[in-house]
């Protein structure tokens, strides 16, 4: 059996036997802020005083205002979803990936087995899993009774609980 689990606040699976970390990295920020700026010049046209402006121009404003507008919301819609690295928790083989999807493949980063990891800490439904140096690895909240007795035995094992 391979614990099933999920970190986000909604229910949704992103794969098997996974867990998404979320963070939003240097790339995201700017190509957010940059939608931001994009959707303000999309506005600031039509503050530009012109009220006599010929039609043609006046269409042409519109186009540019609304290549911009969508451009801009495009930028700041979330973009690094499918960048973020993954946890994978796999009781039957008793290891621990961090894996990385990029459209429909995914690559494996790190393949860490459950004897090799440090300490973990098992609060509530909540594991904590750290690094044999004490960095912590993952922090998972396991809802459902069998995944955490799946991954909680795993742990126990493996002499880390």
């Amino acid at each position: 059996m391979t614990a099933t689990f999920d970190t986000t606040p909604h229910t949704e699976q992103h794969g098997p036997e996974s867990t998404r970390i979320w963070s939003l990295g240097a790339r995201g920020i700017a190509s957010r802020a940059l939608g931001a700026v994009l959707v303000l010049a999309s506005l600031g046209l039509w503050i530009e005083p012109g009220a006599q402006m010929a039609i043609d121009l006046l269409v042409m404003k519109l186009g540019v205002s609304l290549f911009l507008g969508f451009a801009g919301l495009a930028l700041m819609q979330d973009m690094s979803r499918g960048q973020d690295p993954e946890v994978q928790i796999d009781t039957v083989r008793r290891e621990v990936r961090i894996a990385r999807q990029r459209g429909r493949r995914t690559s494996v980063i790190r393949r860490i087995a459950i004897r090799d990891l440090g300490r973990a800490e098992a609060v509530g439904n909540v594991i904590r899993l750290t690094a044999a140096n004490g960095a912590l690895l993952a922090a998972v909240s396991l809802p459902d009774a069998d995944a955490w007795s799946s991954v909680y035995g795993a742990l126990q094992d493996a002499g880390k609980l």
